[in-house]
């Protein structure tokens, strides 16, 4: 039995190259819970806060030993 090598080259199209490529994302849904959670003979009350906004702080510093590049454009 004969198999041919496999070839890990990506074939593409010469317009192609650059293509951009859409990327759906979803947020999983939301199981249904019950009011009320039996564990182990006990009920429970199935509730979970969370807040309604979360924000988050970003901050920018400079690098501490400076940066190692040449001014101008870059691509």
């Amino acid at each position: 039995m004969f198999f041919p090598a496999t070839s890990n080259v990506p074939n593409r199209a010469a317009d192609k190259l650059f293509a951009w490529t859409p990327i759906l994302t979803v947020p999983l849904p939301v199981p249904v819970l019950p009011e009320l959670m039996v564990i182990q003979g006990t009920v429970l009350v199935a509730l979970q806060l969370h807040p309604a906004c979360v924000v988050t702080l970003i901050v920018w510093l400079p690098p501490v030993a400076g940066k190692d590049c040449w001014p101008g454009e870059t691509v």
